[in-house]
This record gives C-alpha cells, structure tokens and sequence, in this order.
C-alpha cells in the first residue's frame, strides 16, 4: 500500500489479489499459536520487522539511482554499528568461540552479499514485486530446515508453500501491453 501511497505505483486487483495469497500462504506456514514459547511476542516482534522492511523498501526506492548499491549497504551498516555499540555486552566480545565462524558468515553473507543483492533489485524491481517475493523467506527457510535438520512439512505448510508459489507466479507477471487496457477496466 505504501508503494501507491508514496511512490504511485498503480495498485490493482490482481497486486492485491496476490499478496492475499501469499500472505494466506505465510500464515498456513508459520501456523500463529501452534508453537512452543512465547508465540506472540515473537510474532508482534517479526510483523515490526516486517513494517521496517517495508520502509527501507519505500525509503531506497527515493535514493538517487546514482547511489550504489554499496554505499547505500556501507551507510546503513556502519550507522546499525554506531547505534547497537552502547547496547554491546562487552564482556561477551572476548570470549572465544565457534560462534565467531557463525557471525563471521552473518556478516559476509547476510550483511555484505544480502544487502548489494537486496539494494540492486530495488532499483530494477516494482514495489509490489518486491513485496510478494519477499514472502519466499519463510518457503527458503523452511527449504533450509529441511536440508540442515531434516525436518518434514506438514500439510498445512505444504499448502502454504504452494499458495505463495502460486501467488509468485501469478502475482509477478507481466499483463501484455495490448491486453492492458481491457485489464485495467476490468481491474486485474
């Protein structure tokens, strides 16, 4: 919504059509009150996530397409460093460990990779494209839980990943240029 809000991307049935799905997808997947812990905490902490997500997507599609991707990166890492240095449990940083390998990788791959990757495709993406494809997370992750735990979908999940495919799909293609007007009037 924010894309048509701020940026006037055209908002049709079929970008909201799909982003239902997917969403319906997301919730099938991560099934809201069927784990263990405390869910709801969990679940208000990554819909903020999700709402920060989508303001740095509003955010740098506003930066100069002149900008690189990697100073847009360089600037909102070392600003992440400036800001999370007084919250830093400083004894902690002098421990050794495996666990330095584990941050070493989020740092080069989240962190450097994730971020050129992530920062390119706004430039070249619609909003909305970036939106349902952002909704592939949770089918990677589950994809990843598999392959390093081995751990089984249920049929609920299943069905999840397969309406967040299914919206994908649908959702991100392209209407022809001489099917658009009719589609437009019919609000696809």
């Amino acid at each position: 919504m924010g894309n048509w809000l701020l940026l006037g991307e055209a908002l049709t049935t079929r970008k909201l059509a799909a982003v239902a799905v997917a969403f319906a997808g997301m919730l099938l997947i991560v099934q809201p009150g069927q784990g263990a812990g405390d869910g709801l905490l969990g679940i208000l902490l990554a819909l903020g996530a999700a709402m920060l997500y989508a303001v740095v997507t509003l955010i740098s599609k506003q930066l100069p397409k002149t900008l690189a991707p990697s100073h847009i990166a360089s600037v909102q890492t070392l600003t992440g460093v400036l800001l999370l240095w007084p919250l830093l449990d400083n004894a902690s940083l002098w421990v050794a460990g495996s666990h330095w390998g584990y941050l070493a990788t989020l740092g080069l791959v989240h962190t450097t990779l994730m971020y050129l990757i992530m920062y390119a495709a706004f430039r070249q993406l619609p909003t909305h494209w970036i939106g349902l494809l952002g909704f592939s997370y949770p089918v990677v992750a589950l994809l990843v839980d598999y392959l390093a735990y081995g751990r089984l979908l249920d049929g609920w999940q299943l069905l999840g990943v397969l309406l967040i495919v299914a919206a994908n799909v649908w959702g991100l293609q392209r209407v022809p240029v001489a099917a658009a007007p009719q589609a437009a009037k019919a609000g696809a």
